[in-house]
């Protein structure tokens, strides 16, 4: 249990501490996990991005339903899907977790950050609405998700019964997701309508990694771009964070997986950081 660890974000980030706090078999897999895993360097990445956003004057807002359950914190934004041949698939990992909050946490944000009159909201390992929107253009077929992602506007999830309801609002166009949470090899979407030409805006991608190659980064966060390319003009900005010495083309920082909360306090991985979220928070400076 890698408990200094812990200690240390709680003390750095008392608005996490239900979900740091958290002992049960969602949250272990985290905790319990060997450094390598990479599960505590995404983690952590998602915590000192919130806080250097803070620096430029944004409010971080934990969404509700992370404060009544906070294991769902630990789920992936992952539509949960049945394949009867896959073992540990979305829909029967982590069995004690309801099937309909696997749904609601699927599509509801990690946190929401608010500056001045912008709003965007941060996922990981995908976006189930951007999904949708694919799926619904018959456009690709999503398998590749980064780590964190950051995207423009704002999402409501609702549930009543079995029946969930998704909002997504971005740009002055809004689009409604009907979904019905079942065990289901392909998406269970019941029904769908935009109000205005609705689009999912990507801000920025994150790939957290412990030691990939420079070529392996490259080609994965190319794929990435490729994949959440904007209908808007907005550029996607990008950042790896390896958990070793390899560097990517793209922007990059280092981090010792031995010492996580005293690399990313470290002045200069504080600066590198600063720049990315400039460069979402100013994209024209």
């Amino acid at each position: 249990m890698n408990e200094n660890l812990r200690s240390s974000l709680i003390e750095l980030f008392p608005e996490f501490q239900d979900i740091l706090l958290l002992q049960n078999s969602v949250s272990n897999s985290y905790w319990e996990a060997d450094l390598s895993t990479g599960k505590l360097l995404e983690l952590t990445t998602l915590l000192f991005v919130c806080q250097s956003f803070k620096k430029f004057g944004a409010t971080i807002t934990i969404p509700a339903i992370y404060r009544e359950k906070p294991e769902l914190f630990y789920l992936r934004n992952e539509i949960p899907l049945h394949h009867s041949a896959q073992a540990g698939h979305s829909a029967s990992l982590y069995s004690e977790i309801e099937l309909t909050d696997k749904f609601l946490a699927a599509f509801t944000p990690k946190v929401i950050i608010q500056f001045g009159k912008s709003c965007l909201y941060v996922m990981r390992e995908g976006n189930p609405i951007h999904e949708l929107e694919k799926a619904l253009k018959h456009d690709i077929q999503y398998k590749e998700r980064p780590d964190i992602g950051i995207y423009s506007g704002k999402v409501s999830v609702s549930i009543n019964g079995k029946v969930l309801t998704v909002t997504s609002i971005n740009d002055g166009a809004e689009a409604h997701f009907l979904l019905e949470a079942k065990n289901s090899s392909i998406i269970p979407l019941v029904d769908y309508h935009e109000e205005g030409h609705h689009y999912t805006t990507t801000n920025a991608i994150i790939e957290c990694s412990v030691n990939k190659s420079t070529r392996h980064a490259d080609s994965q966060i190319k794929t990435y771009l490729d994949i959440f390319e904007n209908e808007s003009n907005t550029t996607v900005s990008s950042l790896f964070v390896n958990g070793g010495k390899d560097i990517s083309k793209y922007s990059t920082i280092n981090i010792n997986m031995s010492s996580l909360v005293d690399s990313f306090s470290s002045k200069d991985i504080d600066q590198k950081l600063l720049s990315f979220i400039n460069s979402i928070v100013n994209p024209c400076s």
